[in-house]
């Protein structure tokens, strides 16, 4: 069973109860580091990302990093590191996010939200 279609049997007669959704992320497979890269990885969330946005059209939808979504896994890197700043702009997570959500995230993978819902 894959990941897409678990979301949509799960998520048939759901899709219109939500007005926000978290991305939690550790999208990668957790293999050792030499059985994956950066780019493989990079993709793999740009695949979950446009996903989630194609079924939640109209709802805010947050992403977090995991530990497997940095390559080599399990290491954070600093702030300001332009790892931040390639997530955005290669997985549509920057269409995920306002600027200043953006900004922050790119200064070290935080940002905060003022209202989830309206």
């Amino acid at each position: 069973m894959t990941l897409f279609y678990t979301l949509d049997y799960h998520m048939c007669n759901i899709l219109n109860c939500y007005c926000v959704v978290t991305l939690c992320s550790d999208i990668a497979p957790h293999v050792p580091d030499s059985d994956t890269n950066k780019s493989e990885v990079l993709r793999l969330m740009s695949n979950v990302t446009s996903y989630l946005s194609q079924k939640f059209p109209s709802v805010s939808i947050y992403p977090l990093l995991g530990n497997h979504d940095i390559c080599p896994g399990n290491q954070q890197p600093g702030a300001f590191d332009e790892y931040y700043a390639e997530v955005l702009e290669k997985t549509g997570w920057s269409k995920l996010l306002n600027e200043a959500e953006a900004r922050s995230f790119k200064q070290g993978f935080c940002f905060a939200v003022e209202q989830f819902c309206m």
